[in-house]
Formats: C-alpha cells, structure tokens, sequence
C-alpha cells in the first residue's frame, strides 16, 4: 500500500508531520507532493475567476475531477497502481454498465454530491473504504489506533479559505467588490446599499450589509447593475432548475431525454427531493416536486437514481424578471 499527500498553501506542517507518523506506524510508504502551484492554477484561480463572472462556485466539485483525482491517478499509474481510495463519505456501485457514485451510509456526512463529477475510468479504479461508516465512528477508530486526531479541525468546504470569503477575494481582486443599490423583490423600492454583488449569493441573509429590521433574504441579483433584490423566504423558493450539459453517471442519454423520475440536491447539505428530470437542448432540467431554496449559479444539480448519482451538471443562470423570483443576472 502507498499513500499519497498532496501538499498545497492550506496544508500546515502539522497535517505533514501527522500523515508521516500514521504511515510509519503502519508500515505504508508514503508520497509527499507539493502541488501549491497546480491546486491555484486548477482550482484557487478558477474559483476567483467564477466569482468575478457573477456565479457561486462550489470548489470541492472543482478540485476532485480537475486536482485531486487527477494527481492520485497519475501517481498510481506511475507507481503501477490499479485502485485508488480516499476517505470521502460516500460509496461505489458497480454494475454490469460500470462503477457510479452513490451515497454514503451516514446522511450528515454524505459526500457524493462532492465526486459526480468524476470521470468513469476513474470511478472504476476507486473505492471508498468510508462509505459504510459516519465522521464520529471514524473519529473513534482513529482514537482507538492512538492516531492522535484528536482536536485536528474537520474540513471545510473551500479549504484554502483564510478568514471571511468577501475578506479573501478582496486581497486577491481589489476592487471586486463595489457597495451597490439593494431593492425590494416585491415593489422595487429601493432598501439599502449592500456590500458588493459578485460576493453574494441567492438565499444569503446575513453578510449583504442591508439592515432592515427584519430577515431579509437574497432573492433576485443583476450584476450588470451591481444590484441585489431581497425578498422573504418565499421568494428564494422555486421548482424548476436548469444546468448545462450533463455528466452522465447511471443513467443515459436517452433515458434524460425521454425524462426520469428522480431525486436532486441543488446544494450539499440539502435532504434530496423529488423531481422530473430530463435534457431540452443539451441541457439538464429539473421539475421538483417540492420548492428547493435558492439554486445559485454555479453550483450544481446532482441527480439520483435512488442512492446512486445517474447524472449532475453546473446550474446555469436563473433568469426571471425584477420583482419576480430568484434570479441571477449579468
């Protein structure tokens, strides 16, 4: 068995030396790579880049096709390595169509909405040890072995995020952010000015920076103008979402353009619902069957077949007309 670090600007020598120690223990030999530079160019300076452009970008669904599956692949192969395996809370399927991601054991720590992404010769090649176990039982495992996890952060989402996100992307795009105007979804009139609109999303309540004496929600952005709408919650509620060209996982082609029924999550840490899903001009639809809250622009629809992901794309833009429901604009 080897293993594989992949060290970047986020990883501290702390997380070496502890990865170090585990593989001594247990008699694994160990690779550590410095690939700060490739993790910026392949998924810190996209995700600036995204931001700049108005969307909401999810990095974790970046980095694992692009940067992190991409580097254990071609470290096995040069090390004569068929398989591959990470810790990531989610399981592998295989059927006589292939190998697809599925959901993990423990819905609070499920993670396969993070790997839809990955491409089918790597989803052969990799398994999930983790997948039939919870972050908690984990975390007991580790204790048990005298690992010394204990107190070690658990990761987050961007995990090259320091400090606050519209703090970071100010220092590394000055000027980004401009204080603009910020309306009423419902009349138009104007509320307040807000922080800066290509550092928001849809549904955010706190962080604009308008104070109305009430919960105010991101319902509506133009960026063109430099404008937010906020509304109620009702507001950010919708039931049809559109993404770009699907990545196919189980199903087919022609499955999505005949329509399935299936389940979506337009967000990491929603409980999937219910939905028709098909492709109209090479673009992935879905009609939930309940409102989901706020799709935002790049993020992305992932769609399951039962447990098992049959597809997923990047959310397009949700266009709707001022005073009219959760919409992005540019």
């Amino acid at each position: 068995m080897t293993g594989l670090m992949l060290v970047t600007g986020s990883v501290s020598p702390d997380s070496v030396e502890r990865a170090r120690s585990a593989a001594s223990r247990f008699g694994i030999t160990l690779i550590i790579k410095d690939m700060s530079d490739e993790f910026d160019q392949l998924v810190v300076n996209p995700f600036i880049a995204a931001y700049a452009a108005g969307l909401t970008p999810n990095p974790c669904v970046m980095c694992n096709p692009r940067f992190k599956f991409r580097c254990l692949k071609e470290t096995a192969d040069a090390c004569g390595i068929d398989r591959i395996a990470t810790g990531h809370f989610a399981k592998m399927v295989h059927t006589g169509a292939g190998a697809f991601v599925a959901m993990g054991a423990s819905p609070k720590n499920d993670q396969s909405y993070f790997l839809y992404a990955l491409p089918a010769e790597i989803r052969r090649r990799t398994v999930f040890p983790l997948g039939d176990m919870g972050k908690d039982r984990v975390k007991e495992l580790a204790e048990q072995l005298g690992l010394g996890f204990s107190g070690v952060r658990s990761s987050q989402e961007a995990c090259f995020l320091k400090g606050g996100l519209k703090e970071w992307l100010s220092e590394r795009m000055p000027g980004m952010l401009v204080p603009g105007p910020a309306y009423d979804i419902a009349t138009g009139g104007f509320v307040g000015t807000h922080s800066g609109s290509l550092g928001l999303t849809l549904g955010q309540r706190k962080g604009h920076g308008v104070a109305r004496g009430e919960r105010a929600y991101i319902a509506g952005i133009d960026h063109s103008l430099n404008a937010i709408y906020l509304g109620d919650k009702e507001d950010c509620l919708v039931s049809e979402v559109t993404a770009g060209k699907p990545v196919l996982g189980k199903a087919t082609m022609r499955e999505l353009e005949g329509g399935m029924e299936l389940t979506v999550r337009t967000r990491s840490s929603m409980v999937p619902v219910k939905a028709e899903v098909r492709v109209e001009e090479g673009m992935l639809l879905a009609r939930t069957h309940e409102p989901v809250w706020a799709p935002a622009s790049g993020q992305s629809l992932v769609c399951y077949d039962e447990d098992t992901i049959a597809c997923g794309s990047v959310i397009s833009e949700q266009k709707s007309p001022p005073c009219g429901g959760p919409y992005i604009t540019r």
